[in-house]
C-alpha cells in the first residue's frame, strides 16, 4: 500500500478517510482539522470503486 494517495483518493488511515467510512450521500459530520478548527464534511456523491479487472 502506497502511503501517499493518488490524486482524487483519500487514505483510509487519515482522519478524513476514517470519517468518510460508512457515510451516505448528503450526510454531514463535524471534522476536527489539524489547526484545531472544526469544519463540516458533507458527502455530495458516492460511487463504487473502479472495476480493476485482472
Amino acid at each position: 500500500m502506497n502511503p501517499i494517495p493518488l490524486p482524487g483518493q483519500v487514505l483510509v488511515a487519515s482522519l478524513l478517510g476514517a470519517t468518510l467510512i460508512g457515510m451516505r450521500k448528503l450526510q454531514k459530520v463535524p471534522l476536527l482539522r489539524n489547526d484545531g478548527e472544526i469544519s463540516v464534511v458533507v458527502v455530495l456523491d458516492v460511487k463504487p470503486p473502479p472495476d480493476h479487472a485482472a
